[in-house]
């Protein structure tokens, strides 16, 4: 597919993150919604393709969001150089989906928090605690839901 067409989901992805995702968060703790559309859509593509989409879509989460810029771009670079080759030829079941999903959420959330805290890293362990392993755990249940809606989906589009 297209780069074009990853950034209009990934732009609809932001869109639904910034207005629904608050509604649904438990106790300041929402799923990344962006960076689950980019690990399932890495899953299914090459390594480069992840590395270039994690750094662009992080780079243009950094434009949108304000702040420091490159934070997220660095993250999801590295998370998406860490995806594997292809989703496809490992033939991923479900527990497989969340370990990896959950890993790869945990990763992308600690360097976010390393670079946001590193001037005082003794409370690392405790924003870790707090945020990084919460949302990952709500961020890989989430994207498991989605996947198999995914597929469901395409199922059903195949058997018409």
């Amino acid at each position: 597919m297209p780069m074009g067409v990853y950034f209009c989901v990934y732009a609809g992805c932001l869109f639904l993150q910034w207005s629904v995702m608050p509604f649904i968060a438990i106790k300041e703790i929402e799923p990344n919604l962006p960076l689950i559309c980019l690990l399932l859509w890495t899953l299914r593509q090459s390594r480069m393709f992840g590395t270039l989409a994690g750094f662009f879509s992080g780079l243009f989460t950094d434009l949108l969001a304000g702040g420091v810029w490159g934070r997220e771009a660095l993250a999801k670079t590295v998370v998406g150089y860490l995806v594997p080759v292809s989703g496809s030829r490992l033939g991923f079941q479900l527990p497989l989906l969340f370990v990896f999903l959950l890993s790869m959420s945990f990763i992308h959330e600690g360097l976010l928090l390393f670079m946001a805290s590193w001037h005082e890293l003794g409370s690392l362990p405790k924003l870790m605690l707090r945020y990084a392993i919460p949302g990952a755990v709500y961020t890989a249940l989430l994207g498991c839901l989605l996947d198999m809606a995914i597929r469901f989906f395409a199922k059903r589009r195949e058997y018409r």
